[in-house]
């Protein structure tokens, strides 16, 4: 009889748990085509954005006033912008309260490193993942354990992981580093996003000059919002669906003592024989968590074959 591949928690279990968010990843689902679909209206809404700036910012001054300020070296180019609707701001230098401010930023290392609920340009981490979850996935990137470590300050053994772990650390970098894709992507790198502004050496900081917009200008901004607002809540509930699937798988590879008990029940496992080395609680799965471990399975074969798959009644699955 062949030995059997014992498992052990620093190798072995986080390559399954790699191998397990990535087919959950890849799982066909209905609220995934419904986030691929927010995600579109989000990209396709940008270059509305683009044009709302080009149009407000392109004639600041007439060019013979400009021509004059440079010949002074009077004039600076900027891509980072206050904009309000409420003349009341303009007077009120330096403050950022007001719920009708905008800020556009399209510098990647400005003021804007964070985003607000205010700001266009930068995105939050939890941004990045709804939008690239599945590209960052893809890339190896384990989204699944940085959102579990972040929201917990333990990794799935119960150890304790310091905000400063290497892991941890190299993780959240490479989720950062997506800001450089979706600038890249949708031409918010591009030099005409920059404009040529008279230099003010008393509002040196790009968010200490209000520029003036219409309601109408206003809504446009409030739009992109709203839109990956629509981004953030079907992500949500596509994570909420996968969190609790990947509990299960989480559950069955932390039980196992050898790779074999996990095929037994998940036969996809077998996909990291030929990386596993090393060692390895008795394996006790429930009739509901081996069904969704085999439904996921059947889900992915389905989408292989091209054909729909139709989730069978309770009593139908045969175990």
């Amino acid at each position: 009889m062949a030995r059997k591949l014992l498992l052990n928690q620093t190798v072995s279990r986080p390559m399954l748990y790699a191998l397990a968010q990535e087919k959950i990843s890849t799982t066909p689902r209905e609220v995934l085509d419904e986030l691929a679909e927010t995600v579109k209206d989000f990209f396709d809404y940008i270059p509305k954005v683009k044009q709302f700036m080009k149009d407000r910012l392109s004639n600041l001054m007439p060019e013979s006033d400009a021509q004059v300020l440079r010949n002074y070296g009077l004039t600076r180019t900027e891509r980072c912008f206050w904009f309000t609707d409420k003349d009341s701001e303009l007077a009120n230098i330096g403050s950022s309260s007001n719920e009708r401010d905008w800020f556009v930023s399209f510098e990647q290392d400005s003021w804007n490193s964070y985003s607000s609920d205010r700001s266009i340009g930068r995105l939050r981490k939890e941004d990045l993942i709804a939008l690239y979850y599945t590209d960052m996935v893809s890339n190896g990137i384990d989204v699944m354990k940085y959102l579990f470590v972040e929201e917990e300050g333990k990794d799935y053994n119960g150890k304790t992981v310091s905000y400063y772990n290497s892991e941890q650390r190299d993780r959240r970098e490479s989720i950062g580093k997506y800001n450089i894709k979706f600038f890249e992507d949708n031409g918010l790198d591009s030099e005409d996003l920059s404009f040529e502004v008279p230099y003010d050496s008393n509002n040196r900081s790009c968010h200490q000059r209000a520029r003036l917009i219409t309601e109408e200008q206003h809504d446009i901004l409030a739009q992109y919002k709203y839109k990956l607002g629509a981004v953030r809540l079907v992500w949500h509930k596509a994570l909420e669906q996968m969190k609790k699937e990947f509990q299960v798988y989480r559950q069955l590879i932390k039980n196992a003592k050898t790779l074999e008990a996990v095929a037994d029940e998940w036969p996809e496992a077998e996909e990291v024989r030929h990386k596993l080395e090393g060692t390895g609680t008795a394996l006790a799965l429930s009739t509901a968590d081996r069904s969704i471990i085999q439904e996921g399975m059947a889900r992915r074969e389905a989408a292989k074959k091209g054909i729909a798959f139709i989730v069978p009644k309770p009593e139908a699955i045969q175990l």
